[in-house]
């Protein structure tokens, strides 16, 4: 009977590290911007309770959140840059990975998953550069982009993210990270739950005291 034996991890290089961990920590926080927004303004059943009732609240931080993601995405996609003007970006992770990593297939790897969503992160890009960061004004006054994105696009894109970084992690490590969001006492489930019954009571309170004006033969309350 033999025993599989791997080989031993590489380690991360020196120079990958550095930018690798700062990358990794805007895809954590990504990854939880991303799930809140599915549990809150995806999901029917949240949804109806958090426009039942304060509708205009909600829309105005389903608006940023949205364009919080867009932001996100688009600057982990900024070019490397060069001169004085510089970016940590995937494309600078990848030029280090491709550079001092040892390993011209991982390199390949990740790019590829990269390219798989070229067709969303280019309007996504036109999205940040002409409407969000700055107000182009040829779109804003004459011609409004028309692109073509939806909430799964968005999704697909984080989970492709995920795994250029779990192939990497992977491969320097021999370990992947799990991304999902799992707290679920201070997550907008609980928003949820909590304006609930906020509404339920306040309906109940409602109808004792349309029950109350009946019996004294007053004009129902309305509030």
């Amino acid at each position: 009977m033999t025993i599989d034996q791997h080989p031993p991890a590489p380690g991360f290089p020196a120079e990958v590290r550095p930018a690798f961990e700062v990358l990794k920590q805007d895809i954590i926080w990504l990854s939880q911007k991303l799930d809140l927004y599915r549990m809150g303004f995806l999901d029917e059943a949240s949804r109806e309770v958090l426009f039942s009732h304060t509708a205009h609240a909600f829309l105005v931080l389903q608006d940023s959140l949205t364009n919080d993601l867009i932001i996100s995405i688009a600057r982990l996609m900024d070019d490397a840059g060069s001169g004085s003007r510089t970016n940590l970006s995937l494309k600078h992770l990848f030029s280090l990975v491709r550079e001092r990593g040892r390993n011209p297939d991982l390199a390949s790897d990740i790019e590829a998953k990269l390219s798989s969503i070229e067709g969303v992160l280019v309007p996504i890009a036109k999205l940040r550069n002409k409407v969000l960061a700055h107000r182009d004004r040829t779109t804003a006054l004459t011609t409004p982009l028309d692109l073509q994105l939806a909430a799964d696009d968005i999704t697909r894109v984080c989970r492709v993210l995920q795994e250029i970084l779990n192939a990497i992690e992977g491969y320097f490590e021999r370990s992947t990270f799990l991304y999902h969001y799992t707290v679920s006492y201070q997550d907008i489930r609980a928003v949820v739950r909590f304006l609930q019954g906020g509404i339920q009571g306040w309906e109940q309170e409602l109808q004792l005291l349309k029950s109350q004006a009946r019996q004294l033969d007053l004009p129902d309350t309305h509030c």
